[in-house]
């Protein structure tokens, strides 16, 4: 594989600097969030997008690069090929320095190679990896200091568009929302405590079901619930058969789920 001049500094040749640091000190599953993450911020960070390989050769070319065990490996040729690419055609890490230059790869970083938004878990995880990797930038004496600390990005947020009626809030939420009626109408704590705090355990048997509160004017409503299984008596004994009815199943009373710690 080819590797740029040590003065040159690009983000790949820094970008496997980097994942050589932290390799020994992380687990298989980090390995591969880290390289995840940096894939992400690679693609970003082009010259030029001229004679670039096929995307899918790019990412398998970078994950290869990203891994210390699997980067000085004899390669396919397309893969070779993509990274003397990539080599040839990744910023200098000094250029993160630049407000405008790290704010569009934050912006970027928001979104897959597919065009669609990124999940919040997953734009976190690209970003702490970049702070992460410019603290290392600044111990390498590449950058002055962290340049993140000074570029203002929205947050992504996400918006609740459906409820799930078969869930509860968890014992954080139900404090709050308690603490909430208690400041409107104090006497109607109690009531929504036991609510929350009375009902048993989840259905743990298919013999339980989950019970909705009633809805367009309907006695009751039953939401999804583990399949029943038909009601099974003793084993029966050698030459003994049991008769089937339609009726061997019976509908279980309704018990309300509640949240388990």
């Amino acid at each position: 594989m080819v590797r740029r001049n040590k003065d040159t500094r690009s983000w790949f040749d820094f970008a496997c600097d980097y994942v050589d640091m932290k390799w020994p000190h992380t687990s298989p599953g980090q390995r591969k969030s880290t390289a995840d993450s940096l894939i992400a911020i690679t693609n970003a960070l082009w010259t030029s997008q001229a004679g670039q390989p096929d995307q899918r050769v790019v990412n398998r070319a970078l994950r290869t690069a990203y891994s210390s065990t699997a980067r000085d490996s004899d390669h396919p040729a397309e893969i070779q090929r993509a990274l003397r690419w990539i080599s040839r055609h990744t910023r200098q890490t000094g250029e993160l320095a630049k407000p405008d230059l790290l704010r569009a790869l934050l912006a970027a970083l928001d979104r897959n190679q597919s065009g669609e938004r990124a999940a919040p878990d997953t734009v976190r995880l690209r970003r702490t990896t970049l702070r992460n990797a410019l603290d290392y930038a600044v111990e390498k004496k590449l950058l002055d200091k962290n340049p993140m600390s000074e570029v203002k990005v929205k947050r992504q947020t996400t918006t609740l568009k459906q409820v799930d009626q078969r869930a509860v809030v968890n014992p954080t939420q139900a404090r709050a929302l308690l603490r909430a009626i208690r400041a409107r109408n104090p006497r109607l704590e109690a009531f929504f405590g036991l609510l929350y705090y009375a009902p048993r355990k989840p259905p743990t048997s298919a013999r339980e079901t989950w019970c909705l509160p009633p809805m367009d004017g309907a006695n009751s409503t039953s939401a999804k619930r583990p399949p029943r299984l038909a009601k099974r008596g003793p084993t029966p004994g050698p030459g003994v058969r049991h008769a089937t009815s339609s009726t061997e199943t019976t509908e279980p009373a309704a018990s309300f789920p509640a949240h388990q710690n």
